[in-house]
């Protein structure tokens, strides 16, 4: 995102994104930052390398209504309807979030990934694996490459609380869904 980068160069920061960090060590610096962080990198491997099917994930959010918890349920279906047929579908629930417990039953061929896990590192770690991402704004976007963000649940970027905003004012590729 060019304003990103223009503050990090003012900033006069590394521009270095915290996936290629992670990669550059290795792999016994990988596997003990992994370990220090209590993510265990080799099953979440096998269960995106389960299937020929490509991997998408959808993340949530927390809820103060019950109309929130239908609006997410409506858009997990939405999305498996529409990618099932290519991907495999894995939710990630907000840590506050218990409504999506049952979503493996409700809906069929999802994955619920733990809600407890540091996921911007299971995201790190995998981003190879990861086809597609999207969901509830969230903070993890900021450290998504932007060709890996497919949907986001708002009206468009404008929408977005910064630096969301800007760094989705021109991404072409993301569908918006409301």
């Amino acid at each position: 995102c060019p304003f990103i980068t223009d503050k990090l160069r003012e900033m006069q920061i590394e521009d270095i994104q915290p996936y290629e960090m992670l990669s550059a060590l290795s792999e016994s610096a990988r596997r003990l930052f992994y370990d220090m962080a209590g993510f265990d990198y080799d099953k979440f491997a096998a269960l995106f390398d389960a299937s020929p099917k490509g991997n998408l994930i959808i993340i949530g959010t927390s809820h103060q209504n019950a109309a929130s918890e239908q609006q997410q349920a409506a858009y997990v279906e939405r999305i498996i309807q529409q990618y099932g047929s290519d991907y495999d579908i894995f939710f990630k629930p907000h840590p506050a979030d218990s409504s999506s417990a049952g979503y493996p039953d409700r809906f069929e061929g999802l994955t619920l990934l733990p809600g407890q896990m540091p996921f911007e590192i299971f995201v790190w770690a995998l981003l190879d694996k990861i086809d597609m991402i999207g969901g509830y704004p969230s903070t993890t976007f900021i450290s998504v490459p932007l060709d890996k963000v497919g949907f986001l649940f708002a009206a468009d970027a404008d929408g977005l609380v910064r630096p969301l905003n800007i760094l989705f004012r021109d991404a072409a590729n993301v569908e918006w869904i409301q």
